[in-house]
């Protein structure tokens, strides 16, 4: 009886030290999903830097930004006008570059969407609702740089490159671990740390 005891406690605390030893390495699924984001990523950055994404996809999505920005900030009083790619009022004015039009935030939702494994139609409503959000985001974004170059201008700079830059990046991760772990409880799955 005493051996069997043994025998069981010992098998428990063998499988107990398989499961960690499993929990610590990389499973083949990791494997899979880093290597799909990563070239994901590589592709999108490919495609970012020709000129056909320039002249179709950058410049008018930049353009229809400051367009909208135009429009809410004339509703607060700001008098501007848009001009290419130019947000402007009588003493002040951005340029809304590349980088300023939220396309890699998406694009990098999109790719760890595509990528990660769960049902086809959780990845596009999260593709979707996160494009929505970060769309929005941006436009935001647009609005609150221009009314603080214009009444703040001493920060503008921190503003456009220090703290926005975060706030789009700490909302990319929270937003897709949060319908990442929405999707496994769909699934009834356990998160194990």
């Amino acid at each position: 009886m005493a051996k069997n005891k043994k025998q069981n406690k010992g098998k428990k605390e063998k499988r107990r030290k398989i499961k960690k030893a499993k929990q610590r390495k990389i499973e083949p699924t990791s494997k899979k999903f880093i290597f799909f984001f990563l070239t994901g990523i590589m592709f999108f950055y490919y495609l970012f830097s020709t000129d056909f994404f320039r002249e179709h996809l950058f410049e008018p999505i930049n353009h229809g930004f400051a367009v909208v920005a135009s429009f809410f900030l004339n509703i607060l009083g700001q008098e501007t006008y848009v001009q290419g790619l130019k947000l402007a009022s009588v003493d002040f004015s951005v340029n809304i570059a590349k980088g300023c039009d939220s396309l890699e935030a998406i694009a990098l939702l999109a790719i760890a969407f595509a990528v990660f494994p769960m049902s086809y139609k959780l990845k596009l409503k999260g593709i979707l609702i996160g494009t929505s959000l970060f769309l929005l985001l941006n436009l935001f974004r647009i609005l609150s740089l221009f009314l603080i170059g214009r009444y703040v201008p001493s920060i503008f700079d921190f503003m456009h490159v220090d703290v926005w830059q975060v706030i789009f990046l700490v909302a990319i991760i929270s937003f897709w671990l949060y319908w990442v772990l929405r999707s496994m409880q769909h699934k009834n799955i356990v998160v194990t740390s």
